[in-house]
């Protein structure tokens, strides 16, 4: 069994089990973008319904209503954020923030860690999104592990998009946009 967006499913699924359909193991680049987004049960969260379509459930004020449930979770009520925000009121206001994930040259250099080569022109905004993603991961929740994507709140997300916006400018629903959902790009 596992706890997805809340929710218990039989992990029967041969591609969620870490081996192909053929029964070989997947890579680990696959390993790394699982196609089924884990997030630890939350206490605090609301119920995931309460969170489509509003941002009544932030109590930062600066999340953004996310097309997920599972994405639409605000930086106060993630347990790990809580010792970083050390009195502001979101986590986006923490220098730490600011310089990793919103100074485009910081950004640029860390790129240049993950890849070997440049990014198309047409993909650099993604792949610099994917990078905050990760500096974001690595600082709050520490090394990746093999829990899974680890929550990203909507107010990281809506600053990371709006400083390295999509060429077309579309996240209204991750299936159909540029981007998944962020706790993704984070291990891809």
């Amino acid at each position: 069994m596992k706890i997805v967006a809340n929710k218990e499913i039989e992990d029967n699924d041969a591609e969620m089990s870490g081996t192909a359909p053929d029964g070989q193991e997947q890579s680990e680049a696959e390993d790394l973008c699982p196609s089924t987004h884990i997030i630890p049960k939350e206490s605090s969260l609301t119920p995931a319904p309460a969170r489509l379509m509003n941002t009544t459930w932030c109590k930062c004020a600066t999340c953004v209503s996310l097309p997920t449930e599972m994405e639409s979770v605000c930086c106060q009520e993630i347990e790990k954020l809580k010792s970083h925000l050390q009195g502001r009121s979101c986590i986006t206001e923490h220098p730490i923030f600011q310089l990793y994930c919103q100074r485009e040259d910081v950004v640029n250099i860390n790129l240049r860690l993950v890849r070997r080569f440049p990014p198309p022109a047409s993909e650099l905004n993604k792949c610099l999104r994917r990078v905050c993603y990760r500096a974001f991961s690595a600082w709050i929740h520490g090394y990746r592990g093999e829990e899974g994507p680890k929550p990203i709140p909507a107010c990281v997300v809506h600053k990371v998009r709006s400083r390295f916006p999509s060429l077309q400018n579309v996240f209204t629903n991750f299936r159909f946009s540029c981007d998944p959902p962020a706790e993704d790009m984070a291990w891809e």
